[in-house]
């Protein structure tokens, strides 16, 4: 049994749903626009999250991910302004870009341990202050994680590409550590507009690199 695209499409008065368990697929933009939905459970079997499910469902605040979806596509839970918390099982291996865009009461993420790729602006304008990147991430792309509230961020050892803007406007960041001793490629304005006070902490055999790297005033514009 499939859910069709756009299903539920702006239906306004709509507060909670049970979607049972016989549904293993949910359309494109299902329950875009739902602005009263605010409780949601979703089929035990469902595989993937498609683009724009739950976009600017503005008063979501309950709805479980469960084990056994692999993908979330782009913008599915964009602009969902009242969601606080999010926990991505260890099955899912694909987030899209924009996936949780502009979530600006999201202040709490547990990421899939299986996710490779933090895509263009998935967590982008969120609340979020701490997350944990997981070990297997490699490429961390644009506006990732730009105008969030981050205080501090580890960028695991196997990342190999910090994207465009990256970080960008994250004012409250304060401390980066790099576990690499292997450079990243970095991309322009990765580090800007941060907390004045920010520090980077890097292995200390590759200080000089990330030193030179990091005096690059295309990738971070304050102290080294």
């Amino acid at each position: 049994v499939e859910l069709s695209e756009e299903a539920f499409h702006y239906c306004k008065k709509l507060q909670k749903i049970e979607i049972p368990d016989s549904v293993v697929k949910i359309g494109k933009d299902a329950f875009w626009r739902c602005k009263s939905l605010k409780e949601v459970r979703l089929p035990a079997g469902l595989k993937v999250i498609e683009d724009g499910t739950f976009a600017f469902c503005e008063n979501l605040t309950n709805i479980k991910i469960p084990y056994g979806v692999k993908k979330i596509r782009s913008g599915a839970f964009s602009n969902c302004y009242a969601l606080k918390e999010m926990v991505i099982p260890d099955s899912v291996t694909w987030l899209g870009t924009e996936a949780f865009f502009a979530c600006k009461n999201l202040s709490k993420v547990k990421l899939s341990k299986n996710i490779t790729v933090i895509r263009r602006a998935t967590f982008s304008c969120s609340n979020i202050k701490s997350i944990e990147i997981p070990k297997k991430v490699t490429r961390i792309e644009s506006n990732a994680f730009a105008s969030s509230k981050l205080t501090k961020i580890v960028i695991p050892s196997k990342v190999q590409y910090i994207g465009l803007s990256a970080f960008h406007s994250s004012r409250k960041l304060k401390s980066i550590t790099f576990k690499g001793s292997k450079l990243p490629e970095i991309n322009k304005r990765a580090f800007y507009d941060l907390h004045a006070k920010v520090t980077f902490d890097v292995p200390n055999k590759s200080k000089s690199k990330y030193k030179k790297l990091l005096s690059n005033k295309k990738v971070y514009d304050g102290k080294k």
